[in-house]
């Protein structure tokens, strides 16, 4: 999934003839709406697009409605999704074993170190980050990390018409509960395509879609290769741990000692980044058949696309305290104590296209000309809100002592 930017620079998308803004199909149409896709790289293909489409054109033609009998689809299909794990990660006595190794090795190669610890085993256990007790201490965070997920995806669609009116319809919810934990995303799409035949040279195309998105990922879960094995997240009573003791050292200098959030213990709190994306676009195509062989047709568009992102932290939770970030505090600084990010980003696109097309074949030979006119406006806003000292359980504004604005 991606979100609105003015910075594109991929592939010019086109739907039904409709220019767009979207940065990849997904974000256009529903898979299960799309009658054909074409790619579009040569200069006299893409030349009527101009600079837009200097990366190439994506040509999507969406189904449409047929004269005759009704027609209804249906769809229905559930999935389990499993982590492909190709990289293993290394067990307590692996990794202490090859820590060791590494020490020994930078102990033989430099000669600094040598003088300060002549013995390798005082080196070792002076400049090492584990303890003797974390020998006996050894925790799977790849399987508390990811785990099986699930999917569902229902789609249905209808196509109808008569000789002068058809009409399809087609809507679909997909909804995912990823192998991250804690990690979800729905997607619900309608698209609406009419084309009725006013008369026998005027003739009318309405299409109308939407797509809207929700990412939800939990806040405060660490990276696999930032947490060690030896690193329970439990105490010697077998409860769950507010936080973890985070030992490090710099090319083997002495360690420094801090602490980072147990996410296994926080899952009773909002920790949580919610994405919401909408993508809706409508068109009006009008066209009259002047001559046989001349017409001139209007194209009109409107194209929304919206980015809403609200992240938050649980001031009761020990990386809502620090804002996420626990290991960048020390003592005596002024901690954050809850959290609350507001994102949000507006694109309005407007666009009409007018042309007259002429068409005339002669025998073998055939001539075409084109004269068009185009106007396009785009209305952009952004916000910014970053909030913080909130009141416990509260995720809106109202509940921040601390506020910026951007």
């Amino acid at each position: 999934m991606t979100t609105p930017t003015n910075n594109y620079l991929g592939p010019l998308i086109v739907v039904d003839g409709i220019i767009t803004n979207y940065q990849a199909v997904q974000d256009a149409v529903n898979p299960a709406d799309v009658e054909n896709i074409s790619i579009l790289k040569d200069a006299s293909s893409t030349a009527i697009y101009g600079s837009r489409a200097a990366q190439g054109v994506i040509v999507i033609t969406t189904k449409r409605g047929l004269s005759g009998k009704s027609t209804v689809d249906a769809h229905i299909q559930y999935g389990i999704i499993q982590p492909k794990r190709d990289l293993r990660f290394m067990n307590t006595t692996e990794l202490i074993g090859f820590m060791d190794q590494q020490m020994r090795r930078y102990w033989e190669q430099t000669e600094s170190i040598r003088k300060t610890f002549p013995d390798v085993n005082d080196f070792i256990r002076e400049r090492r980050v584990y303890t003797d007790a974390d020998h006996s201490r050894n925790f799977n965070w790849e399987d508390a990390i990811y785990s099986n997920g699930n999917l569902r995806n229902t789609e249905v669609s209808v196509r109808s018409g008569t000789e002068k009116t058809k009409f399809y319809a087609g809507i679909g919810w997909f909804k995912e509960n990823g192998a991250l934990y804690d990690n979800s995303f729905d997607r619900k799409s309608l698209r609406v395509n009419i084309d009725h035949a006013v008369s026998r040279k005027f003739h009318t195309s309405l299409n109308l879609s939407t797509i809207v998105d929700r990412t939800s990922r939990r806040n405060g879960v660490p990276e696999l290769y930032m947490i060690q094995p030896f690193m329970s997240p439990y105490d010697e009573q077998g409860n769950l741990l507010d936080s973890l003791q985070l030992k490090q050292s710099s090319n083997y200098g002495p360690v420094t000692t801090s602490w980072m959030q147990n996410f296994l213990a926080e899952k009773d709190y909002d920790n949580t980044r919610l994405t919401n994306v909408q993508n809706h676009l409508g068109s009006l195509r009008l066209r009259y058949d002047i001559l046989p062989e001349l017409s001139i047709q209007s194209t009109n568009s409107i194209n929304y696309m919206g980015t809403n992102v609200n992240s938050y932290f649980d001031p009761r939770s020990f990386s809502g305290r620090y804002g996420g970030f626990p290991y960048l505090f020390r003592p005596g600084m002024t901690v954050p104590n809850g959290t609350l990010d507001l994102e949000e980003t507006k694109m309005v696109d407007y666009l009409t296209s007018n042309t007259l097309n002429y068409r005339k074949n002669f025998g073998q030979h055939n001539l075409s000309a084109l004269v068009g006119q185009e106007w396009g406006k785009r209305t952009t806003d952004l916000s910014t809100v970053n909030m913080n000292d909130l009141l416990a359980g509260e995720r809106n504004m109202g509940a921040a002592k601390g506020l910026a604005v951007q």
